[in-house]
């Protein structure tokens, strides 16, 4: 896997500052985490395949929400649009989201209303279940994360996928700070073109065009 540190070289090369007299790392890793950000953002709209995280959210007798991870973004769906979330207790029967107007059903519930947890909300920053678990149960779910990286000995997240683009950008935001100014127009041009980047690139290896299938309309 590629560092971060290979980029920053390539990049201080075209700026002309290999010993970072300019650009130093700290600076850069902010231009790259922008970067990272925006596509992650843009891979979970899109519903990419590429760098789906999975982890495990445990609820002990009674318990109904845990926080999600830190970096969580959207949960991932399949191409029935269900989203994956699955109890691990109860041979991976996939969980189904409920509706917000539910939780406010549930209000009056107490710690004797358990059962098997069958559905799920997200509720700000933490998934609650539903029923209460009779039993401490283990809910598997796939989500997208928020990539980040912290310096240059960090790896480029994605298996490289995006990694052209991702300099471009970081090169282009270099450019603009040493002229001490940018244009919003610009600055608006470089993220549709990570964007760009990133759609056509999953056009051709995750074959995510859009189908027509027979009495069901247009799909992705």
């Amino acid at each position: 896997m590629a560092l971060i540190s290979d980029s920053v070289i390539k990049i201080l090369a075209v700026l002309q500052d290999p010993n970072k007299t300019n650009f130093q790392v700290p600076e850069l890793a902010q231009y790259f985490n922008q970067a990272l950000g925006y596509l992650s953002r843009e891979l979970a709209k899109l519903n990419a395949a590429i760098g789906i995280s999975y982890t495990t959210l445990t609820y002990t007798a009674g318990v109904y929400s845990a926080a999600l991870p830190a970096d969580f973004l959207a949960l991932a769906t399949n191409e029935k649009g269900e989203e994956r979330v699955f109890n691990a207790s109860n041979s991976y029967a996939r969980v189904g989201r409920s509706e917000r107007s539910d939780l406010d059903d549930w209000e009056s519930e107490t710690a004797a209303d358990t059962g098997v947890v069958d559905s799920f909300i997200i509720d700000g920053l933490n998934m609650i279940v539903h029923p209460r678990p009779k039993a401490s149960t283990t809910l598997k779910i796939y989500y997208h994360p928020l990539q980040t990286i912290v310096d240059d000995s960090s790896t480029m997240p994605w298996s490289g996928w995006f990694t052209g683009a991702i300099e471009q950008f970081v090169l282009r935001q270099c450019h603009l700070r040493a002229e001490q100014g940018s244009f919003f127009q610009i600055d608006q041009a470089d993220y549709q073109n990570l964007a760009t980047v990133a759609k056509n690139l999953l056009l051709q290896r995750e074959q995510n065009a859009i189908k027509f299938r027979p009495k069901v309309g247009w799909t992705s």
